[in-house]
């Protein structure tokens, strides 16, 4: 191997180790988007429940 196709291969292995590092970054933001999301919506859930029983108690 000559000298420009180990700097080749070494500046193609960093890229590569960036790009998978980046994703990690992603991935772990999304899993912290989709926990926010499903404690808003089981928020929600629970304000929903709590104004169909205040519109029950309201009706008797």
């Amino acid at each position: 191997m000559n000298v420009q196709t180990i700097t080749t291969a070494k500046a193609e292995q960093a890229r590569r180790h960036t790009l998978i590092t980046d994703l990690g970054d992603v991935t772990d933001r999304l899993c912290e988007a989709n926990d926010l999301c499903e404690a808003v919506f089981m928020a929600a859930g629970h304000l929903q429940r709590e104004e169909t029983g205040a519109i029950r108690e309201s009706a008797r």
